[in-house]
């Protein structure tokens, strides 16, 4: 740092560093990425739904009623018991404890993990996308880099102050390496 700041100065630039450091790491990521994790997820899912709906066919003898075997019933959260039809036809989702039917597999099975990725992809262009994997850890080492810089800074001037007989309170959350005077 060229010029010499205020110990205010250098705690309110600690403060915006470590808020903007959050918000990069907690932010969102960039639009391929999310695109390709959520096309690995609905692959996942549709080996799973696969098996599964393997499975369900082979046990089911086809009847004409089209509505039993597309019946989806609802347990009853705490017990568990299912209410309405209790045939299990090939695409019947069974409820959780909670009450929540996870139909993820099912829906990747039936329609296939590229149509269902394009189905939560549909909107993703219209929210904001974030820096790429590297882009985002080039900036978090370069506000690492900037925040051991300037709590170093800080520690000098505490450290001066506590020499001419006054001393300044260390933030309870000071960086130990700035402290120790460990820069490297």
């Amino acid at each position: 740092m060229a010029k010499t700041l205020t110990l205010g100065a250098l705690r309110d630039r600690i403060s915006v560093l470590r808020l903007e450091r959050v918000a990069i790491a907690n932010g969102p990521q960039d639009h391929a990425t999310t695109r390709n994790e959520i096309g690995a997820w609905c692959s996942a899912q549709a080996t799973i739904g696969d098996a599964r709906l393997a499975h369900r066919v082979a046990g089911v003898a086809f009847g004409n009623d089209l509505n039993e075997m597309l019946s989806v019933p609802i347990s009853n959260p705490v017990t568990g018991i299912a209410f309405g039809n209790d045939h299990k036809g090939p695409l019947t989702v069974q409820a959780t404890a909670t009450g929540m039917i996870d139909m993820a597999a099912l829906l990747a099975a039936v329609l296939g993990p590229n149509a269902l990725c394009a189905a939560l992809c549909r909107h993703l262009d219209q929210t904001e996308s974030g820096p790429t994997a590297a882009e985002r850890a080039e900036r978090l080492a370069e506000i690492d880099r900037e925040l051991l810089e300037i709590e170093t800074a800080e520690e000098r001037l505490i450290e001066v102050s506590e020499a001419a007989g006054a001393p300044i309170a260390r933030r309870a959350d000071a960086n130990p390496r700035a402290v120790l005077g460990m820069t490297a």
